[in-house]
């Protein structure tokens, strides 16, 4: 069996990096569109994509797992890509301004990732021995979905959407602790299921990524 490290660094890590790269690179230089028939199709296929690549992963087809993955990426830039000029919008945001926020949250959400799975290793029997962490994840995450589709979404009320997105990054923290931990169980129990891992990873990274964007853009354009 390979070493768990080896699983880590030749596989895990250099995945999860294209797979950000990718999306990087679509989210900075797809061109603004407002069309709502697109939008809607760019919603399903991530979701399509992201549901395959999953199932793919927990059934062992690594190498389509892995090709979904890298769709899944590049879609799930087209979905967010609409942030960038959404930032251009914003009183006291210039160019320079937008990419050095997108560069911090960029260089935040990976730091976060990395030391909450850091941690997670570590402490690997103590997280997955504790059902009811798995419960706080669930339930603060349903807490946070329904605040934003009752509060921010029907009601109207758009300023809990700062809050929400703080719960967000505070959440997916939580999720890459979670996910460290689940990362060590499998390179050192059943290693074919490594691409779990580089989904999980993905997804908390760019949820941290997006949510920090907004919030650092929200304080900085509102500054006094």
């Amino acid at each position: 069996m390979k070493r768990p490290s080896h699983i880590v660094s030749k596989k895990v890590l250099p995945a999860v990096i294209l797979g950000i790269l990718i999306w990087l690179i679509v989210f900075l230089f797809t061109p603004t569109y407002t069309k709502l028939s697109l939008t809607i199709v760019v919603i399903i296929l991530y979701f399509a994509l992201w549901i395959a690549s999953a199932l793919l992963a927990n059934r062992k087809q690594t190498l389509y797992s892995f090709i979904t993955y890298l769709f899944a990426c590049f879609v799930t830039g087209l979905l967010t890509s609409p942030i960038v000029g959404w930032l251009m919008t914003l009183p006291r945001i210039n160019d320079v301004i937008a990419h050095g926020i997108i560069a911090v949250s960029l260089l935040g959400a990976a730091v976060g990732v990395g030391l909450g799975a850091y941690f997670g290793w570590l402490k690997r029997d103590k997280i997955l021995s504790h059902k009811e962490f798995n419960w706080f994840l669930i339930v603060f995450g349903i807490g946070i979905i329904l605040t934003e589709l009752i509060g921010v979404i029907i009601l109207g009320y758009s300023s809990l959407f700062f809050w929400t997105s703080i719960a967000v990054v505070v959440l997916m923290l939580f999720f890459s602790v979670y996910d460290g931990a689940a990362l060590r169980l499998i390179v050192e129990e059943d290693p074919d299921l490594w691409m779990v891992a580089v989904i999980n990873f993905f997804l908390d990274f760019i949820n941290i990524a997006i949510r920090l964007i907004y919030i650092l853009a929200e304080a900085y354009s509102k500054r006094s």
